[in-house]
């Protein structure tokens, strides 16, 4: 258990995931980076600790005040069904990237042009290779080599990654030589109704 877990501890279970026991927890959270950011505010060899604590702090207030308005405005009742589907998709994690998927065509806005501006972001942060979400996926493949080419299109461009001969099979792809499906497409088995992969 953290120190700050036995000040004020996280709830370990949904029953235990009130709108008051998260917003206690978030004050201890939010109080503890604030003052950590105030601290590390006069250590300029530490710029990035203090804006990870400052970042904290943001985002651990807002949570914390729309928990406590919420409580205030629609009763303990209705805030403690609210925090407690909040805990559970903390918990899971599983219908973050669906819900922020729906959520953001709900707002007329184009999650493959945010998710352009994060690779675009983090190429320029890091040296490493960029994950890219797929709007489509293709394959070709070199019949008298067993050469596979996975094409992937991005909203960043396309991307074509070269499988070599032994990871086609492992990897599932289904390859496709009727004429309808010239191209090789890949047709993964868990595509989404209405085929828009989040």
């Amino acid at each position: 258990m953290s120190p700050l877990d036995q000040i004020a501890p996280y709830p370990k279970s949904e029953e235990e995931a009130t709108a008051e026991a998260m917003a206690k927890h978030y004050a201890a959270f939010v109080q503890m980076h604030y003052h950590r950011a105030m601290n590390l505010l006069h250590h300029k060899e530490q710029p990035e600790k203090y804006r990870l604590s400052l970042n904290q702090v943001t985002q651990g207030y807002g949570v914390l005040y729309l928990l406590r308005e919420l409580e205030e405005r629609a009763g303990t009742k209705q805030a403690d069904e609210v925090a407690r589907l909040l805990w559970q998709e903390w918990d899971s994690g599983a219908g973050i990237g669906y819900d922020l998927w729906a959520w953001l065509k709900e707002y007329g806005i184009d999650p493959e042009a945010v998710n352009k501006v994060a690779v675009e972001a983090t190429a320029k942060e890091v040296k490493t290779p960029v994950r890219y979400t797929a709007t489509g996926i293709g394959a070709t493949t070199t019949k008298a080599t067993g050469q596979v080419v996975l094409n992937v299109d991005t909203a960043a461009g396309r991307v074509d990654i070269d499988l070599g001969t032994e990871f086609a099979e492992p990897m599932g792809l289904l390859l496709l030589d009727d004429p309808e499906h010239s191209d090789g497409a890949f047709c993964p088995d868990d595509e989404p109704e209405g085929g828009e992969t989040p």
